[in-house]
């Protein structure tokens, strides 16, 4: 029988809280506590103790974030890909796919564990594709300005104006070329039948 909630958060997080707070910081010490709390967290993440998993993980990185250098680049991403399978785990797919892109920026050509469940793995992969192309994932991204959006309408209105006026002007040339200097009359029109 699982362990209800609280004592899992009490029995990972409690030992660890204090850990925490009752050594120096240091980089190795802090690097030993952040991989206590991924274990831990990554058995909040098998017990579906989503919200606890993702705050224990994020404690990490906002260390991280705080003093650069803590954590080795492997020890981030390990981090990154645990935090992106919670958030997948929990219907979070936007924060997932964050998690993702920034555990392929910190590292590029990372391979996926093939022990992982199929559909997280496909999703890994496309964000890894989108990744891997800057273009596709700037077009996909980020939206057109506004104002080249109007300026689009405005070329189109020119080119509506200017193809309009070019038409008259080659149809006046063209009906003009017909005449001549002399001026042609027409021969005078019949009179009424029987006359």
């Amino acid at each position: 029988m699982p362990l209800p909630r609280i004592q899992l958060k009490i029995r990972f997080l409690l030992p660890i809280c204090i850990l925490m707070l009752s050594q120096p910081v240091a980089a190795q010490q802090t690097t030993e506590v952040c991989e206590q709390v991924t274990a831990a967290a990554e058995h909040l993440f098998f017990n579906a103790v989503f919200d606890e998993a993702i705050e224990t993980l994020n404690a990490c990185l906002k260390a991280e974030e705080e003093d650069p250098g803590l954590l080795l680049d492997a020890e981030k991403a390990e981090i990154y890909l645990l935090l992106s399978r919670v958030y997948f785990a929990d219907q979070q797919r936007a924060e997932a796919a964050d998690a993702l892109t920034k555990l392929y920026q910190l590292k590029p050509a990372y391979e996926m564990a093939e022990a992982l469940p199929p559909p997280f793995l496909a999703f890994a992969a496309d964000i890894q594709e989108i990744n891997s192309d800057e273009e596709v994932l700037d077009l996909q991204l980020v939206p057109a300005p506004p104002i080249a959006e109007e300026r689009k309408l405005n070329n189109r209105r020119w080119l509506l104006i200017g193809g309009s006026g070019l038409f008259a002007v080659t149809a006046v040339a063209i009906m003009s070329s017909g005449r001549s200097s002399t001026s042609n009359v027409f021969p005078p029109a019949p009179g009424p039948p029987g006359q």
